[in-house]
């Protein structure tokens, strides 16, 4: 219940005191800056990715091996 009334008058005061400044002109804005141009971006060259690769040993149990592919 507290929390409601304040949220309402929160709302009422705010309503009233843009209501208040309605009339007024806005304040003059500077004139925006250049934008800088961006320099591009290089290329990425595509990451191969690390699959896992199962294998099933004389033993039954089956292993997992992960083999990194080096960059050229």
């Amino acid at each position: 219940m507290k929390t409601t009334t304040i949220v309402c008058i929160a709302l009422v005061l705010g309503a009233s005191c843009a209501g208040s400044r309605a009339h007024e002109p806005a304040p003059p804005t500077a004139p925006a800056a250049p934008i800088a141009p961006v320099a591009p971006i290089a290329p990425v060259a595509p990451v191969a990715p690390v699959a896992p690769i199962a294998s099933v040993p004389a033993s039954g149990r089956p292993e997992i091996r992960y083999y990194e592919i080096a960059e050229a």
